[in-house]
């Protein structure tokens, strides 16, 4: 997850958040790492990935709105 997590803070200059979970079936502690990302930044987000860690366990969700900052400004 380190080399991930750097992957998206140098080469796209995301942000992220590290998540402590445990899995339910295995009982596992498992960290999650979040990270929002333009959709034109998707497809490199997912080779990367893909480069790191095969299988790496990935969900995508389709946002309508995202504000903050690198997106759209609060007012």
């Amino acid at each position: 997850i380190e080399k991930i997590k750097e992957m998206i803070l140098k080469d796209l200059e995301r942000g992220a958040t590290i998540i402590s979970a445990v899995g339910a079936y295995t009982n596992s502690k498992r960290p999650i790492l979040w990270a929002v990302v333009r959709r034109r930044e998707l497809a490199v987000l997912r080779r990367h990935i893909h480069e790191i860690d095969p299988r790496a366990f990935i969900v995508i969700f389709k946002n309508s709105e995202v504000f903050g900052e690198g997106f759209k400004r609060i007012s």
